[in-house]
């Protein structure tokens, strides 16, 4: 079990990992339900994220760190998390 009393304490910046991610277009998500034999019945896109939804921690970090802040530009003209409702066609 771990304790988690100290957790508020603890930030992404004293953490030493690294983070792998490769970006794919809308394209290849749809061209990869198609080619499976999905129908796209529906695409969303999420709500952007304003600042008022960030958790105070971010806030105070877009405003200290540059990284932080181009990320948060990028996040507020890009959907974060898109949904697909697809079925097999029959």
């Amino acid at each position: 079990m771990f304790d988690t009393s100290n957790a508020a304490m603890i930030s992404a910046e004293s953490m030493n990992f690294r983070l792998f991610t490769r970006s794919r277009t809308l394209q290849d998500y749809f061209d990869a339900l198609t080619r499976h034999g999905f129908v796209v019945e529906r695409y969303v896109e999420l709500e952007r994220l304003g600042e008022n939804m960030l958790h105070p921690w971010d806030k105070d970090k877009v405003r200290r760190v540059r990284a932080a802040r181009l990320q948060y530009e990028v996040m507020k003209e890009v959907p974060y998390w898109i949904i697909f409702k697809a079925c097999k066609k029959a």
